[in-house]
């Protein structure tokens, strides 16, 4: 027997959901790293318009692969070259990308991969959600997982296709628990096989490479279903052992480093709490 949060999430992500999700697909992009045999995939991204600015937001430990490897985002019509300035979260000395907390890089993108992007593969300040998140309430998740990739060797061709699903937030006792800060972060439950479509039981793939896709808000302060999904984070970490779990970086982090870099967008930015 299927329990009601259960089933308001199965009935959700089948109708209502579903019909909200074409914004957040343009907007969300897969990294891959050109690696010298094929592409692999890296993680998502997503695209982010200010003015006359363009962004990718993704996790840091997906954009430090750049060092390494020329990284490339999935667009509506190519493989475009992610290129463009790093912003990333600094990390202290001695310190690794898996110590750091947030996690979190805006690349603010330069002519060579913004002519080859079409506006509305990018969302604006207004599909935003800053500020205060409420608990115990369902989010949107899309981002690219690495296992839903088919490689056709035929045609050198590498097809990814996303994968939305739905998390509930944990109560504000499970971040001291798991030494997390509800400020910058957002904990969401996941288990891969209590997820359902269409009133049946199906088993999640696993979530590598879905680092840096969003977390988007659903409803609003009222508990009303939004006319438009809204980014209020960047999925981060997934932890499968004992009760999974998965974090998700505020977009607040995101809009803090552009606010500092690009003073000339603070009046377009929602205000820091």
């Amino acid at each position: 027997m299927l329990e009601p949060a259960d089933l308001r999430a199965a009935a959700l992500l089948d109708s209502q959901v579903q019909e909200r999700l074409p914004t957040v697909e343009r907007a969300t992009a897969p990294i891959y790293r050109d690696e010298p045999s094929r592409p692999v995939p890296s993680g998502s991204a997503v695209m982010l318009r200010i003015d006359d600015h363009r962004f990718a937001l993704t996790a840091a430990h997906v954009a430090d692969n750049s060092a390494s490897f020329p990284l490339y985002i999935g667009s509506s019509t190519r493989p475009v070259r992610l290129s463009g300035t790093k912003i990333a979260t600094k990390l202290k000395p001695g310190q690794r990308r898996e110590d750091d907390p947030l996690d979190v890089a805006v690349i603010h993108l330069d002519g060579e991969t913004t002519r080859y992007l079409r506006d509305d593969e990018f969302i604006d300040v207004s599909q935003i959600d800053a500020g205060p998140l409420p608990e115990d309430e369902i989010f949107l998740v899309a981002g690219y997982p690495g296992t839903r990739r088919r490689d056709i060797p035929t045609k050198a061709t590498l097809e990814v296709t996303l994968y939305p699903f739905l998390a509930c937030s944990r109560p504000r006792a499970a971040y001291a628990r798991v030494r997390r800060n509800p400020a910058d972060q957002l904990i969401l439950g996941f288990s891969k096989k209590r997820l359902w479509r269409q009133g049946v039981r199906v088993i999640a793939p696993d979530l590598d490479e879905m680092s840096g896709c969003g977390v988007w808000s659903i409803f609003d302060s009222s508990g009303s279903l939004l006319d438009g999904p809204r980014l209020a984070g960047l999925f981060t970490e997934w932890h499968r052992d004992g009760v999974p779990w998965i974090v998700a970086t505020r977009i607040d982090v995101a809009l803090a480093a552009i606010r500092a870099n690009f003073p000339e967008l603070q009046s377009m930015l929602p205000k820091a709490n």
